[in-house]
């Protein structure tokens, strides 16, 4: 038995006085048909409109009308709900006024099921030029077409090609989320590396500047253990200092540029300080801190006395002129290299001479000199 085979070309034309619905194609195959057509238009002759108010497609549904898109000139289009499967695509264009003729609603069904089908109604609405409102309507039918009456194998190989198609179509949708999420984590994990390298930098920075700082400290901690090392093994255990004051029977007349004798000597660890002499000689290389205490008898004028190291002032202080018992005392620090000599004396005398030192048995040890190492 040989199959019937139908090709669903139709177009089905209706015209009424002023607009023209068409359907294309009339009768449709669901899963075969690839789309249908509906488009309004209102015709370039026979329309008396000179305002175009709406054009509308309604669906008949159990004998109501349903409106299906709605197109206002400078409103767009509406596509209403009406449980249609399939995607309703509306493309509106509208020319006012003069050109008013030729506008025209169009809804593309892409693939459409069987719910798609029915009898639709195209409504056109403007005013004429008499100012009255003027409708135009137009009915057509949609139909679905038997399926059976394809060729067996043309209904299988078709019906596995529309599957294929939607499988396809999933798989796109899907692959082109898979990818837009890829590209997305692409940017973030860059953007984490990008973070990541100024982090190691910066650490890297950090790490180069406390490796600098902890060599530093490196060096001033060996410095000091070195230095201690050699001045145990030069001098291991020694002690230098002295403490020498002027007897209550010894005041001294102030002579400039002369060493002042302090006669009483109370301390004298290393053997530095000679009373005879007056003078301090360093036993070893040190660092020292000399302190001399004078008290000015009666006559004695403004003055200055200097610690001296040689002939090198290390520190001077000055006293006031005719002032009863006046007591001065002044303190220095210096590097003195071993053998150096270290004196107390007058480096400026204004007038006659005074005393310094005690004079009065009493009060004996007022003036006195002392010294000792520091390191």
């Amino acid at each position: 038995m040989m199959s019937k085979i139908v090709c669903f070309c139709s177009l089905l034309l209706a015209v009424t006085h002023g607009m023209q619905f068409t359907i294309t194609p009339a009768t449709f195959v669901p899963g075969v048909t690839s789309s249908v057509n509906m488009r309004c238009n209102v015709l370039n002759s026979g329309s008396e409109l000179t305002q175009l108010l709406l054009i509308q497609l309604d669906v008949i549904d159990r004998g109501n009308v349903v409106p299906v898109v709605t197109f206002t000139p400078g409103g767009g289009s509406q596509v209403s709900e009406v449980g249609l499967a399939a995607k309703v695509k509306v493309d509106g264009q509208e020319n006012q006024f003069q050109n008013i003729n030729g506008s025209y609603l169009s809804v593309t069904f892409p693939f459409p099921a069987v719910g798609v089908s029915g009898n639709y109604t195209c409504v056109v609405s403007g005013l004429s030029v008499n100012g009255l409102l003027t409708r135009y309507t137009q009915d057509a039918a949609l139909n679905v077409g038997a399926v059976d009456e394809l060729p067996r194998f043309m209904t299988a190989h078709v019906v596995e090609l529309r599957t294929l198609i939607e499988t396809l179509k999933n798989n796109k949708i899907a692959l082109t989320t898979e990818a837009a999420q890829l590209r997305q984590q692409e940017q973030n994990i860059s953007a984490e590396l990008s973070l990541l390298e100024t982090e190691y930098t910066t650490l890297t920075t950090e790490m180069t500047a406390l490796r600098s700082r902890a060599s530093q400290l490196s060096s001033l901690l060996n410095d000091p253990i070195a230095d201690l090392d050699h001045l145990s093994s030069v001098r291991p255990g020694m002690k230098v200092a002295f403490h020498a004051a002027m007897s209550s029977l010894g005041a001294t007349t102030a002579v400039l540029s002369t060493p002042l004798i302090f006669d009483h000597v109370v301390t004298n660890e290393g053997q530095g300080y000679s009373p005879i002499t007056g003078a301090f000689r360093a036993p070893v290389t040190g660092t020292y801190t000399f302190t001399v205490s004078v008290q000015a008898g009666s006559g004695q004028r403004d003055s200055e006395l200097s610690i001296m190291m040689g002939k090198t002032i290390l520190q001077t202080m000055h006293m006031s002129d005719d002032i009863d018992y006046q007591h001065s005392t002044t303190t220095t620090i210096a590097h003195v290299p071993a053998g150096s000599e270290v004196t107390c004396e007058f480096t400026w005398l204004k007038g006659l001479p005074g005393y310094v030192g005690s004079t009065q048995a009493n009060a004996p040890y007022v003036t006195a000199f002392t010294g000792y190492i520091l390191w």
